[in-house]
């Protein structure tokens, strides 16, 4: 089972209109260290924030398209019907369980104003997948993608990376103004790694749309060994977790070295 740490399992019982195209790594076999129980004692001593693998997403979107408003549903803060805009950077990290790897996600939250583009581009290096959010009542936020917000990423990124959009404040029904279906049509034309519709006011699709993200992290770029796959000789002098270990343990599987996928022109079809 895949959850988010300190977040609720399921909200709403929503499910994404249109699934990412990740696979989910299958478990892996630990059932022997799992039943002497060090694989517990050891969380027990050393706190439950661990994680093998730490990956940055950027939010991108206009301004005033709820990104912030989503960030906050995430980790549970009150939804505010008025907010103010994001000035620069701001970000938080949270930690998913994808299989049996404990993922963290250090989610950065950008400004959408033009004057702050410039800013938010020094940041796109080492993003490992653009979250780009519009406002379903804003046509403009929605045909922005493909005009600015899809080439500035095409443009700073040397390597391709997954894309996902996402169609925040679903629950204003009456002032709706870009459909479900242009929305999966977008996802389809530009070849992006999913499409979510959110509502950070009710917080509907939230937690699933960062599960997804978590899962797609782990499946587009790898992740190291679990330590208790490593530490077959019960060694447990080593920190399992920190990076010196992981960088000089001839087993782990660094993140970089898994290949990442082939930049396409994906990001500028008509």
């Amino acid at each position: 089972m895949s959850y988010a740490f300190d977040l609720h399992e399921s909200i709403y019982g929503s499910e994404p209109y249109n699934t990412t195209n990740c696979k989910i790594p299958s478990n892996r076999t630990t059932t022997q260290l799992k039943q002497n129980g060090y694989v517990k004692q050891f969380l027990q001593q050393n706190g439950e924030q661990r994680f093998d693998a730490h990956f940055k997403v950027l939010l991108l979107g206009n301004s005033g398209v709820g990104k912030t408003s989503i960030l906050r549903a995430l980790v549970g803060e009150t939804f505010y019907q008025t907010t103010i805009s994001t000035i620069g950077i701001d970000l938080i990290k949270r930690i998913f369980t994808v299989g049996n790897h404990r993922v963290q996600l250090e989610v950065w939250d950008t400004a959408g104003q033009e004057q702050y583009h410039s800013i938010v581009s020094l940041h796109f290096r080492e993003a490992k997948c653009f979250i780009i959010v519009y406002d379903v009542t804003d046509i403009e936020s929605f045909e922005q993608i493909r005009k600015y917000w899809l080439r500035s990423v095409d443009e700073h990124m040397d390597d391709a990376v997954p894309v996902i959009f996402v169609a925040n404040k679903i629950d204003m029904i009456k002032d709706k103004r870009v459909s479900t279906e242009q929305g999966q049509q977008l996802t389809s034309q530009q070849a992006a790694h999913g499409f979510f519709e959110t509502s950070a006011k009710t917080g509907k699709n939230i937690q699933n749309l960062f599960q997804a993200v978590a899962e797609c992290m782990v499946s587009t770029w790898g992740a190291p060994k679990r330590w208790y796959e490593i530490n077959t000789e019960g060694n447990n002098n080593l920190d399992p977790w920190s990076n010196s270990y992981n960088h000089r343990h001839k087993d782990t599987v660094q993140l970089d070295q898994k290949r990442a996928p082939n930049k396409v022109q994906c990001c500028l079809t008509h």
